[in-house]
């Protein structure tokens, strides 16, 4: 089968002599040669390894405009004379002359193709032209071609320009007065037979209709004549040719829409397009059958979309059909109707993108946007050429590679999923199921250059060895060395013509076909030896082997027309490297079936499992079944039928149609780790949107039909198979095609077949063997709901009304399967998940087969497997009434408090809260498990309303069950309060919506009670470690619950482990003595000295305020204290070392930190600024930046931005400034383009990020400047990114999108205490700068938003980020230096780097990300104290081969990761270039990096640590490192290759590459000691007070 792959190349054509029409005449291929034809010219261009254009014919002027343009053309089989009809009905027959001499394009050989001469021979006008026809298309053989005409006739024209005439079609009679039509054979195969069409009953075919398109069928004998009101007339054509037009007689006529049509000789099936833009299979092997239609629909496009089909191309094995419309796009189908490739994407029919919804959806990127005019397949089936409507100018060439399939001549490859191009192999690589990957590996130069293309390959049985043949020889490639083995004489090499690959254990084996003497031969190679001298048998063929098979040490040959050999092999001798053993082949068994309808397009041996009978009664029956020569085959046709033939007696049993792949996978294995019998992928019929009843016995996969099956891999029981997804890239006109693999199950299936056919013990057998295997729950979670599914979907599937036998046995299906689950601990997850998809009416069906609900709950109970439990008590409540459901969930509810289950608890809580409302109503219809009022909020609680235990919930008239409830949850909160479990009350209280403020009240002086200060701080700090994080915000949290309640005593508590100065400020302020008590407390212990820096920063701000006088009483105070805590838990820890406070309303005086404090001040309103939202800013900040550069020189100003919200377009800042951000006011970044002026590509870039071209400049923007302040009390800068992003996504952008902030080639900057939200691209950008602090910044966009980065300090130097909270769709950090050649040739690297306290969440990115546009260098990063939740990876490196530059001296320590899919991640296969000329000889230098002191949980691998080969990276380090692994982790927890290093104390263990000798680590891997020269700058108290 066939897959695109890789950009579609363009062949552009010459120009034309101003032609009329905009339109290729006709293409076409003959071997080698691609021959285009234009309205004015033609083009001879060489198709194969070679694109090279070999000759051409340009009409002038005045030939073109007396004869008219090229209207038809048609090349002669011998590739030697082209006949081209113009408008003007000339005849112009041209000679094609090959030179001597052979082109050379580089090689150490002359190519095969030569350059030509194109000379007219003749130019004749056709007898009709004055009688105002239009003509169809020429088709031809050797000696005629013909010509359709407007008036119903065809046109007989000689290769020598004689006009033999007009004439009709005659019609076969009948000389039976039966209705039905003949049916005897007519040329090669076809069987004629109207069914719902007859022919006219006189000699010829009456028609008035004129003739559109002709297709001729050489091989078949058969002549398609298609008129233009859609009728199709099948006519059989004269063994001596299109010459004796008397002998063309029609057979059958199909009605419909028709517009093309394209015949496949092998396989007999014909592919007729029509108007509506389907497209039909026939099959014309017995009778003229509709096998299939295929379309677009099914994604969502009409004929008024696409057009009609204009062209139609069989591949050159009739495997598959290429389908181009008129008005848009080209698609690539199986003879099954699998999607193998499209150009137009897929959206759906419901889409809201969908062309029915959607007509004007932008498509920039899509091929053929303007309809395909023509399509020719190469010779081989690598190329697909298409040509577009209304150009003449190019030709588009789309790369396909072929898949591996068990038929014709070589061997099978289900285990070793290979894909195969005409220069390489697509080979699906994975280390699970989850985790499949398509690796392109190109074969050697020195092979593949003398031997293009490709032609055949097997996978040895193992799937670890591939052997692989071009046009001569043959190489191997092992699979788990990455090692090719070739032939060591090339000419032995090129007397290897080969024709088909099998694996015999050890040997290749290779059918050879004999130029000189035209025969084939078997040859017998060692795997380890490819050489004459290792030859170990050569076997003469009768002739040309059609299919060959191969088990244990059995061949099988077949010829034509149905001749079967089986050849024995024994072997004498150790195959080894180093010796050499002896072959002798045998003939075991001859057949000669001449009864055969046709020759099999595949046969595969099967293993017999059992001894025939006549082995039985022979009392030397060999007790070695291994040893018995196999007596079965499997038989697969080209018409999809599938039998099994007796090799004994020659008989044959068909066992179904429709099959296009089938695999058998059962051996004589005594582990029998695989027990699949026969599977094969169904073809369905006509309508494949109607799913078949699944409890036929035929074991069919449920597979998708846009993923195209590769092979079988029955030890873990899926079926992997591939399917076409698309890549754009900016710099590219058209998407990149890329073949991607995936697995799917197939475990169920075979299951329920085992069952349906009573084979209960073989299924649990094959169970037990997958118990292992990934997705077994997934599996027989799917059985039961298959069978369940089933079951009650039949008609009148009411069980109170059904009786009798059939009622049983259906019944005993749905009992099998839940008997077999038992055997597994799954078991009782199954049961529930399958409840939870199905209708709550059909539970009670459900458990009477599978079990009493309550007795799953109690098993569930017992096992502590409160989860599952909890899953069952919906369906407790449905079938035995809501007080048994009500008993359970209490006793479960308890169970999950004492475990710490704090989410789950809250599920039972709501769910008792609600029961009494709810489930003790009557179900409607509507009441399902996956409903949100029923299951759904015990499962997924976060998309409900929440409920709680609040006052609003009144217990005056409380049933049992909610008094229960309240009860334990107090008793619970007492508990966890008297032991002083802190983290875990914050998570009680978040997980069950308790009232803890109600809850302090009451227990104010019971078990909430703070007796003691000192010992109160000293046991709370030891139950709330403040250097975790989590830790911090469970603090945070208990101190607004304590301000809610006034609780004085937590508050301080709190306060001081939190270090919150401004919390206390506002306590001691007015309660002195408090403050003395408390200062000497913390003086007075030793335990205590970590907060004496507190101590010190509190008595400064005490001092400074006593002489004011303040007399605020302490209800004044804890009001101001409840205004600083809402400012705390808004933020989230946010804002933890934000220092911009407003110090007194009433001066309106802003207190802030700067680099540099300013001498003048203004505000945006006395510029006209207006903060509404609507009224557009961006004249009023340019206004008030320019008028205040003028105090540059003069101390520098400040321009402050009140509460508001301040739309504006960009603005630029100037030297000496400082941009103030009220914590109200917010900046908005306008929406329309105009007000982003559009700026040159960055020089170290050398083109946009999202498109080729410029870039919008930024919202905040600067160039060239020294000492920018942008910062503030927490005010945020809103870039409205939704705008842009959807711009992006639709590609309706000519330029980069903005970034939030932006400064170039500038010193000193500092960006402080600001919140930046929904950015269209990266937030924070310095570059080409130095001396830059980023500090105390929260930065937040949706984790699905494209390129947010946080903070990119692009080629800068001395830089300082701390104290920031980001989450991004993207990197948190990115450290950048310049784009690949670009990049390289700007030399700016960024170095000297600090990044410190970073808390970080980023789903689909990483925390820090160092490149991937590196190539002006990044050196000296220091990273620490990092925390990531959620995110992809720690610190990522990036890189790739064009990169160049270097990364080196990285040093990571304290990180702290919670839920990520790796922890180390280092690629250097990073694709994403700025365009096609970067250097592919740059090397990045990775060097020197080093990773310690990290913790990290619920990972899913630990390193991901991919070099580059050939340029490994170095020096990696790695100590101290504690990684705990999720439940469901990577079966590989290391993934390394190219990389070389050190680790110490690391867990899980490392790979063996980072397995290094170093004598010693002390205090493990390095991190400087030295302080940077950005470290010692201090920020200084600078203030601003309004006027």
């Amino acid at each position: 089968m066939y897959m695109a792959y890789g950009w579609p190349q363009v062949i552009p054509l010459l120009p034309g002599s101003c032609p009329s029409s905009q339109r290729i005449v006709y293409l076409k291929l003959a071997g080698k040669l691609l021959l285009v034809v234009s309205p004015s010219h033609l083009e001879l261009w060489g198709s194969s390894q070679q694109r090279v254009r070999l000759g051409k014919y340009i009409r002038d002027e005045k030939s073109v405009r007396e004869e008219g343009e090229n209207l038809q053309a048609v090349w002669s089989p011998d590739s030697k004379l082209i006949a081209v009809l113009t408008s003007s009905f000339f005849l112009h027959i041209y000679k094609v002359k090959f030179m001597d001499k052979r082109i050379k394009t580089g090689e150490r050989q002359p190519s095969e193709l030569c350059f030509a001469s194109i000379s007219l021979l003749l130019s004749e006008q056709v007898p009709f032209a004055g009688e105002d026809l239009s003509v169809s298309n020429f088709v031809r053989d050797g000696k005629t071609m013909l010509l359709g005409l407007s008036d119903g006739c065809l046109y007989s024209i000689s290769w020598k320009g004689e006009f033999g005439g007009a004439f009709t079609i005659g019609s076969q009679r009948s000389d039976s007065n039966d209705d039905r039509l003949l049916s005897y054979p007519v040329g090669n195969g076809l069987v004629s037979g109207v069914d719902s069409a007859a022919l006219a009953s006189d000699d010829k075919i009456s028609t008035k209709s004129a003739i559109a398109q002709l297709e001729l069928c050489t091989l078949s004998k058969l002549l398609f004549v298609l008129d233009s009101d859609g009728t199709l007339v099948v006519c059989s054509v004269n063994k001596k040719g299109l010459k004796y037009t008397e002998s063309i007689k029609a057979e059958k006529r199909l009605a419909g829409d028709a517009v093309c049509a394209s015949m496949a000789s092998e396989q007999q099936i014909l592919a007729v397009g029509t108007r509506k833009g389907a497209v039909e299979l026939y099959d014309l092997s017995q009778s003229v059958s509709l096998l299939r239609t295929v379309s677009l629909h099914d994604w969502g496009y009409s004929a008024d979309y696409t057009g009609p089909v204009n062209s139609i191309a069989w591949t050159p094995d009739n495997s598959a059909f290429a389908v181009g419309w008129k008005s848009r796009g080209l698609a690539v189908w199986s003879v099954s109707g699998c999607r193998l490739m499209s150009t137009v994407r897929q959206i759906g029919l419901s889409s809201a993108s969908s062309p029915k919804i959607n007509p004007n959806q932008d498509s920039r990127y899509e091929p053929l946007m303007n309809g395909t005019s023509a399509i020719q397949w190469d010779e081989y089936g690598y190329r697909l050429f298409a040509t577009e409507e209304a150009s003449c100018d190019r030709i588009l060439a789309f790369s396909f590679g072929k898949c591996c399939l068990n038929r014709g001549v070589s061997g099978k490859t289900y285990i070793r999923q290979v894909m195969y191009g005409e220069d390489r192999l697509l080979m699906v690589q994975a280390e699970d199921t989850d985790d499949l990957k398509l690796l392109h590996l190109k074969l050697p130069v020195s092979y593949i250059t003398q031997n293009w293309p490709v032609q055949h390959v097997a996978a040895s049985e193992d799937g670890q060895y591939l052997a692989i043949a071009g046009l001569h020889g043959l190489i191997l490639y092992d699979v788990r060395f990455k090692k090719w083995r070739v032939f060591g004489d090339v000419s032995q090499e090129q007397q290897i013509h080969c024709k088909g690959l099998l694996w015999l254990g050890k040997i290749v084996v290779i059918c050879n076909y004999i130029e000189s003497s035209e025969t084939y031969e078997l040859l017998f190679y060692p795997r380890y030896h490819l050489d004459q001298s290792s030859l170990l048998c050569r076997k003469v063929l009768l002739g040309k082997p059609m299919v060959m098979d191969v088990y244990q040490d059995y061949v099988l040959v077949s010829y034509l027309p149905f001749i079967i050999h089986v050849y024995h092999v024994k072997l004498y001798g150790e195959l080894t490297p180093s010796s050499k053993a002896y072959l002798e082949l045998s003939t075991v068994r001859e057949l000669s079936i001449m009864t055969a309808k046709s020759h099999p397009a595949a046969m595969r041996f099967v293993p017999d499992q059992h001894p025939r009978e006549s082995d039985v009664d022979n009392d030397h029956l060999s007790s070695d079944l291994s040893d018995r020569e196999p007596s079965r085959c499997l038989i697969l046709r080209g018409n999809g039928e599938l039998s099994l033939l007796d090799l004994v007696d020659g008989r044959e049993r068909e066992l179904t149609d429709s099959v296009e792949l089938f695999w058998v996978t059962c051996g004589q294995s005594e582990e029998k780790t695989n027990l699949v019998e026969e599977v094969w992928y169904p073809s369905l019929g006509d309508d494949p949107f109607i799913q078949e009843d699944f409890l036929q016995l035929d074991p069919e996969l449920e597979f998708d039909r846009e993923v195209y099956p590769l092979g079988l891999l029955p030890n873990v029981g899926v079926v992997v198979g591939v399917s076409q997804r698309m890549s754009f890239s900016a710099s590219a006109e058209f998407p990149c095609f890329e073949p991607t693999p995936q697995a799917q199950t197939i475990l169920h299936c075979l299951l329920r077949h085992l069952l349906q056919r009573d084979k209960n013990e073989e299924a649990l057998l094959l169970a037990q063997l997958s118990a292992e295997k990934p997705h077994f729950s997934h599996c027989l979670e799917w059985l039961l709901f298959t069978v369940f599914e089933a079951d009650i979907s039949r008609p009148n599937a009411n069980r109170s009304q059904i009786s009798g036998p059939g009622h049983l046995k259906k019944l005993s299906l749905l009992r099998k399967a839940c008997d077999l689950i038992k055997h597994f601990p799954e078991y009782y997850d199954v049961v529930v998940n399958v409840a939870r998809k199905t209708d709550a009416r059909h539970w009670a069906d459900l458990f009477s087969a599978a079990g009493i609900s309550t007795t799953l709950f109690e098993d569930c109970f017992q096992r502590r497997w409160y989860r599952t439990a909890a899953c069952y008590i919906l369906v407790i409540a449905k079938l035995e009434g809501p007080a048994v459901s009500q008993y359970c969930a209490l006793r479960l509810l308890q169970a999950t408090l004492d475990e710490s289950l704090y989410d789950l608890a809250g599920e039972l809580v709501r769910f008792l809260l609600r029961s009494g409302r709810e489930i003790e109503q009557a179900p409607t219809e509507a009441d399902t498990l996956s409903s949100p009022k029923l299951l759904g909020f015990l499962i997924f609680g976060s998309s409900h309303k929440k409920s709680s235990l609040d006052k609003s919930s009144s217990f005056k008239e409380q049933s049992p069950h909610v008094a229960s409830v309240k009860s334990i949850l107090e008793s619970h909160a007492s508990y966890l309060m008297s032991g002083k479990e802190l983290s875990k009350l914050v998570a009680f209280v978040k997980g069950t919506q308790f009232d803890i403020v109600d809850f302090l009240q009451r227990e104010r002086y019971g078990c909430a009670q703070l007796e003691n200060f000192a010992a109160g701080l000293e046991l709370i700090g030891q139950k709330l470690q403040m250097s975790e994080l989590q830790n911090r915000l469970d603090a945070e949290f208990l101190l607004a619950q304590m301000c809610s309640v006034k609780f004085k005593e937590w508050i301080v508590v709190l306060a001081t482990l939190l270090q919150r100065s401004e919390v206390l400020y506002d306590i001691f302020r007015s309660d002195l003595r408090l403050w003395k008590a408390y200062s000497m407390t913390l003086q007075s212990h030793l335990g205590f000295a970590q907060y004496h820096d507190l101590l010190q920063i509190l008595e400064e701000k005490l001092s400074a305020t006593a002489g004011e006088g303040s007399s605020r009483d302490t209800k004044e105070a804890m009001k101001n204290i409840l205004s600083c805590i809402v400012t705390i838990i808004t933020l989230s820890f946010l804002t933890t070392n934000a220092q911009g406070r407003k110090v007194s309303q009433s001066y309106e005086t802003y207190e802030y930190t700067a680099i540099t404090c300013r001498s003048h001040s203004a505000s945006i309103t006395d510029f006209g600024g207006v903060g509404d939202g609507k009224t557009l800013n961006t004249k009023a900040f340019q206004s008030a930046v320019d008028h205040l550069s003028q105090y540059s020189s003069d101390g520098g100003a400040q321009l402050f931005v009140p509460a508001g919200k301040w739309l504006t377009g960009s603005f630029s800042l100037t030297s000496h400034f400082t941009l103030f951000l009220h914590k109200d006011a917010t900046l908005l970044a306008a929406q329309d383009l105009e007000e982003y002026l559009v700026l040159k590509a960055l020089p170290s870039y050398g083109r946009g990020r999202d498109a080729a071209g410029g870039r919008f400049a930024s919202l905040v923007f600067g160039t060239n400047l020294s000492d920018v302040i942008i910062t503030g009390n927490n005010g945020t800068i809103d870039g409205q990114g939704s705008f842009w992003w959807q711009k992006f996504h639709g590609g309706k952008l000519k330029y980069t999108r903005p970034y939030l902030i932006e400064l170039m080639f500038s010193d000193t900057i500092q960006i402080s205490n600001i919140t930046l939200i929904d950015s269209p691209s990266w937030n924070i950008h310095p570059v080409y700068s130095s001396n830059i602090i980023v500090k105390g910044v929260t930065i937040i966009a949706p984790v699905k938003s494209p390129n947010t980065d946080g903070i990119n300090p692009d080629s800068c130097t001395n830089t300082r980020i701390e104290d920031c909270y980001i989450i991004s769709g993207d990197d948190c950090v990115a450290v950048k230096s310049g784009w690949d050649e670009y990049g390289i040739s700007f030399g700016m690297p960024t170095k000297h780097l600090i990044i410190r306290r970073l808390t970080c969440i980023s789903p689909y990115s990483a925390a820090i990300a160092l490149g991937s546009e590196m190539s002006g260098g990044i050196e000296d990063v220091r990273a620490e104290e990092i925390t990531a939740y959620q995110t992809e990876s720690g610190v990522r490196i990036k890189t790739a081969v064009g990169r160049g530059a270097f990364v080196r001296n990285v040093y990571v320590r304290g990180m702290r990761l919670h839920t990520m899919k790796w922890v180390f991640w280092m690629t250097g296969n990073y694709k994403a270039h700025a365009d096609s000329h970067y250097d592919p000889h740059a090397l990045p230098e990775i060097t020197g990096i080093n990773y310690r002191d990290i913790v990290a949980e619920n990972v899913s691998m630990a390193g991901r640590l991919e070099g580059i080969s050939g340029d490994p990276f170095k020096g990696i380090c790695i100590s101290n490192a504690t990684i705990s692994m999720a439940v469901k982790h990577k079966k590989v927890m290391w993934m390394c290759s190219d990389v070389e290093g050190v680790t110490s104390g690391v867990d899980p263990k490392p790979c063996d590459l980072l397995d290094g000798k170093q004598e010693k680590m002390d205090g493990g891997c390095e991190f400087p000691s030295d302080v940077l020269e950005i470290d010692n700058v201090e920020l200084k108290s600078c203030s601003y007070q309004m006027n």
